[in-house]
């Protein structure tokens, strides 16, 4: 039981001022109210040191409440996979048709959907995502007047048919479309454990025209030598079905990207026979496709860490020397236990690849597909396949071998978006930019194609690791550092944008307003990591933590609760406070140094430095203490300095005056007011 302290009535300086009878009455009066006082506060918690004008209280940032959710059998208190963690697969067969006279695609969708969960499901959800370009979806009608996403209209998904495998007979089922998701009715019902039922749906959809800034994931642009396409979201998909949610029938509005179960796909193109195609996987009929003179090419490239043109552009511009091309070809493709797959198409290809050296002594092709007319540019898409394999080998390296055959990057009429094994880079990027964008799309891979969150409700947990990814990227092999994730560089933006109110990280990505959506999303939980690596834990903690979070839930589905528990357990650490102020709240940071003393007045005995944490978050506090001889102190305190109040003093061994007292010296914290970070001695 916690008791109220009892003052000390002997210490009181006005009490003892007053002596005589006259007083005694008063003074017997005084400690019988401090009795009463005492026996009503008995058994509540002592006042917390934290002063009045403060916005700090430490019961909300050491909340023992926080993330008290049991485990259950499918996911561990510990942040891994459970015994009984299931989750269903998705297995598509696609033939399709491009037609460029009119840019519609022609298409047979099979998909074997196996249900693994514990529960017999009486219908299926699937994903129509073209039908967001409908004049009449939820995402043209909430989308602002001005956005050039508005100038995109089609008719969507048109369905031709839509059937049930029963009995290897196909029977016309049962559905209705509800904006961006179909509801298809069982009339058995599959059961569970690993029952499986299989669709089949013949569709057809326009691809539209892109304008260079129209915020999109896929269409066509046309250049001197013809159009190029590249098309995403191009097959009805399954809704994943999941322990946590269930149906995650969440609608596809456009800021929200994906949340899809693994598989195997199977998918035929058929184009005309002067076009090039790009596609998620290995390319399985190349001899059906490809000239003599390409594939010889390729075979090289698969030894060479150099670039090698396997259709240059001097092919393009020539017709390939004028190679006989007649009617039309189809390009098969292959790729297993993937979430998706895409594919680009054009006659104004050229293709570059090189060799790409993984752990193990495994490799893979690094391909970079771009129109002609960019083929010259000064830090233009010549250096992509360079910029490909650069990337690979070191994710590889660092997290997770790279698990497909091909890394491809298609210079595209849109501004970037990953794809397994394909990433889509505007194809008017070149410099950093381009850089930035390569690596970013292709980090993907590992955030979250290879840990398949759900990006549709949790943005920050592929887009925010991803740009910590970046981070650790350019300080590795461009500035030759390990301090991913944190400098002054990234933490200065980001004091601004936390002075705002601003959402939480915890938000749905369709309810952030769209300029939010990058430094709060992407930059601000970047910086999360980063102060979580070099500034809370250590490098080598949160590494091996952060490395067992990825082993874990490779191709599996982890929630936000799944990667906090996970990463308290390996290192060890109750980060809970963390977590909660930095991605479920919205709150600022202020420390202050208030107050330098020294013991006795004497500096050689020590000073007495006390500071102050005044907003609503915490963190560990670093301080530089410099003194007049030339020495300096550097004093790390942990959070828990926070655990009882917002002020804390401490002593500082010191042989000289003190001259300043820094805290943050390095300028690594969001600190909101940096203005009392300093003090400095009087003259």
């Amino acid at each position: 039981m916690v008791m109220c302290p009892m003052p000390n009535l002997s210490a009181m300086p006005v009490l003892n001022a007053l002596r005589g009878k006259r007083v005694k009455y008063l003074r017997l009066f005084l400690l019988f109210i401090t009795i009463a006082l005492l026996a009503a506060c008995e058994g509540k918690p002592a006042a917390m040191n934290v002063a009045n004008d403060s916005h700090y209280d430490p019961r909300q940032v050491f909340d023992l409440q926080f993330m008290q959710n049991n485990s259950t059998p499918e996911r561990s208190a510990s942040g891994v996979p459970g015994p009984a963690y299931w989750q269903n697969r998705a297995d598509y067969k696609i033939t399709a048709k491009l037609n460029p006279l009119n840019h519609r695609l022609v298409a047979r969708d099979v998909l074997t959907y196996t249900n693994n969960s514990p529960d017999k499901l009486n219908y299926l959800w699937i994903q129509l995502d073209q039908n967001i370009y409908r004049a009449n979806s939820r995402s043209a009608l909430t989308t602002p007047y001005g956005d050039p996403r508005s100038d995109r209209v089609t008719d969507g998904f048109a369905l031709q048919g839509v059937y049930i495998s029963i009995n290897n007979k196909l029977e016309k089922a049962s559905y209705f479309v509800d904006d961006t998701n179909m509801r298809i009715d069982l009339p058995r019902g599959l059961p569970a454990h690993g029952r499986k039922v299989r669709l089949v749906i013949d569709y057809s959809f326009d691809i539209s025209h892109v304008f260079y800034g129209q915020t999109t994931r896929m269409g066509r642009i046309s250049t001197p030598d013809g159009p190029v396409y590249a098309v995403a979201q191009w097959y009805p998909r399954m809704v994943v079905y999941d322990d946590v949610t269930g149906w995650n029938t969440l609608p596809y509005l456009g800021l929200g990207e994906f949340y899809l179960d693994y598989g195997n796909f199977d998918y035929s193109i058929e184009v005309p026979c002067n076009y090039i195609v790009a596609g998620s996987g290995e390319l399985v009929n190349s001899k059906n496709v490809l000239t003599e003179t390409q594939i010889h090419r390729l075979k090289l490239a698969r030894d060479s860490d150099t670039t090698i043109h396997i259709r240059s552009a001097s092919d393009v511009r020539y017709a390939d020397s004028h190679v006989t091309c007649h009617g039309r070809r189809i390009w098969h493709f292959r790729i297993n236990n993937a979430r998706d797959a895409v594919w680009a198409a054009s006659p104004a290809f050229v293709w570059d690849a090189a060799r790409i050296t993984l752990p193990k002594g495994k490799k893979a092709l690094a391909m970079a597909f771009y129109p002609r007319f960019d083929a010259s540019v000064p830090d233009g898409w010549n250096n992509v396949a360079q910029y490909l394999k650069k990337n690979v080998e070191y994710f590889s390296k660092t997290f997770l071998a790279y698990p497909y055959p091909n890394a491809v990057a298609v210079a595209a009429p849109v501004m970037g978006m990953e794809y397994p094994a394909v990433v889509f880079v505007s194809w008017a990027a070149k410099g950093p930019g381009l850089f930035n964008g390569v690596t970013h799309e292709i980090g993907h891979t590992w955030f979250p194609i290879i840990v398949g969150s759900n990006e549709r409700r949790y943005a920050w947990m592929d887009e925010g690791f991803d740009v910590f990814l970046m981070h650790m990227a350019a300080n590795a092999y461009v500035y030759h550092t390990n301090t991913a994730g944190l400098s002054p560089a990234l933490a200065e933006p980001m004091v601004k944008f936390m002075r705002q109110e601003t959402l939480p990280i915890m938000t749905v990505p369709d309810n952030i307003p769209e300029a939010e959506l990058r430094p709060l999303e992407y930059e601000k939980t970047a910086l999360g990591l980063g102060l979580l690596r070099n500034y809370i834990l250590n490098k080598d903690n949160f590494d091996h933590a952060f490395k067992a979070y990825i082993k874990a839930w490779a191709y599996r589905h982890p929630t936000p609760y799944d990667f906090f528990r996970l990463m308290n357990n390996e290192t060890g650490e109750n980060l809970d406070w963390f977590w909660k102020e930095w991605f479920f709240e919205n709150w600022k940071l202020d420390q202050a140094v208030t107050d330098v003393r020294y013991i006795d007045n004497d500096p050689k005995k020590g000073g007495i430095i006390t500071i102050m944490n005044n907003d609503r978050m915490a963190m560990p506090v670093v301080v530089a203490v410099h003194e007049s001889g030339g020495k300096t102190t550097i004093i790390k305190l942990p959070v828990e300095i926070w655990a009882d109040g917002n002020k804390w003093k401490f002593k500082v061994n010191t042989s000289s005056i003190i001259t300043s007292v820094v805290i943050d010296p390095d300028k690594l914290l969001p600190d909101a007011d940096r203005t009392n970070n300093t003090w400095n001695a009087p003259p």
